[in-house]
């Protein structure tokens, strides 16, 4: 009986220290790096670091890679440091302080109660460190091929600014409805987008040397994600239907039908290469990314469910030789491209 009482004594004794190092304080100050990202050629690399609240960007060259911070953020006030990139020269870093983007609206966050209200803005930094240069209010900030301009979005429009805020962001040009997922032309002269029109949305192409957008394939569908080929000369995008239509059952289960579509820029034409399985599970995949559909360089490449399990594919431009590049019992999600198209990098999760 004194051993069982002595044991007992001990057991509480060990738990109540380890409760008190233990601490919520504790954990919430544990430096947590994230947003990694690199440079075209892959000798710097920049992210985000979250210290005992306090975030930060740091940079890292070869080849020592020694990590180097370029901001001198000081409150723990919450505001995010998200889509960090690096300039194709490498010079610049551009990126996006402030909003929540895991939560609802990725709004403005005022976690320390300030009298001034928190901002969204996209700042551009040397890439060695020094002034940082507030780009304007926005979010999503795409830089060019060229290294020298940025496109972000305000209130459903593209912005555009110099990366060294020497021109102040004006409107790229003016589109109605919602207009998102932008990407530059491999040359950098046009920009592909997507005009949301909530039933329907268009995918529009913007050129410095045009005086009109030019909407390719515009129909009562939705059409999103689009991806440049390599050589610039043609577009691919995601079909699904517009919404409305007669009302139905948000209990039953039923196919979500979607399709790849390519486009070539110069005269308009497009045609459907791919149409996905008209099966629950071949229906529009609800995992990170969507599709994550991406132009390789000679194939075009895809996420589906119709197996039952998140896989990547691939299949010739004109849709013919699909194959599944991940067979198995796993998920593939944080899929990414290299710069040089000839690669893709995701993490495989087996559950």
């Amino acid at each position: 009986m004194k051993k069982s009482l002595l044991f007992l004594l001990l057991l509480l004794s060990s738990v109540q220290i380890f409760a008190q190092s233990f601490t919520l304080k504790s954990v919430l100050s544990y430096p947590f790096p994230n947003q990694l990202t690199a440079s075209a050629n892959g000798a710097k690399i920049a992210w985000a670091a979250n210290e005992q609240g306090i975030r930060n960007i740091y940079t890292a060259e070869a080849p020592s890679f020694k990590a180097k911070k370029v901001t001198d953020f000081k409150e723990d006030d919450g505001q995010e440091l998200t889509s960090i990139s690096i300039s194709a020269d490498g010079k610049w870093i551009v990126f996006v302080r402030g909003g929540d983007h895991g939560g609802r609206d990725g709004g403005p966050v005022n976690a320390n109660s300030s009298i001034t209200a928190p901002k969204v803005q996209v700042f551009s930094i040397p890439f060695t460190g020094g002034d940082l240069i507030p780009l304007g209010e926005g979010d999503y900030p795409v830089l060019s091929p060229k290294s020298n301009e940025v496109l972000f979005v305000n209130a459903g429009q593209i912005k555009t600014v110099s990366v060294d805020g020497a021109i102040t962001a004006k409107n790229l040009f003016y589109a109605k409805g919602v207009n998102s997922g932008y990407k530059w032309s491999p040359d950098g002269k046009q920009v592909a987008f997507v005009s949301n029109r909530t039933d329907h949305s268009f995918i529009g192409i913007y050129s410095k040397e045009k005086t009109s957008l030019q909407w390719l394939q515009p129909s009562f569908s939705k059409d999103n994600a689009p991806v440049w080929s390599p050589d610039g000369k043609y577009l691919a995008f995601i079909r699904t239907p517009g919404s409305g239509g007669e009302t139905d059952s948000i209990l039953a289960k039923k196919h979500q039908p979607w399709a790849i579509w390519t486009v070539n820029v110069n005269d308009g034409t497009g045609k459907p290469i791919w149409k996905a399985p008209e099966t629950i599970m071949g229906s529009y995949p609800s995992i990170e990314g969507g599709t994550n559909l991406t132009w390789a360089a000679n194939r075009i490449v895809f996420s589906s469910y119709e197996d039952g399990w998140p896989h990547l594919y691939s299949m010739n431009p004109d849709g013919s030789n699909k194959i599944l590049l991940t067979p198995g019992n796993f998920t593939v999600e944080n899929i990414k491209l290299s710069y040089d198209k000839k690669r893709l990098f995701s993490l495989q999760t087996k559950l």
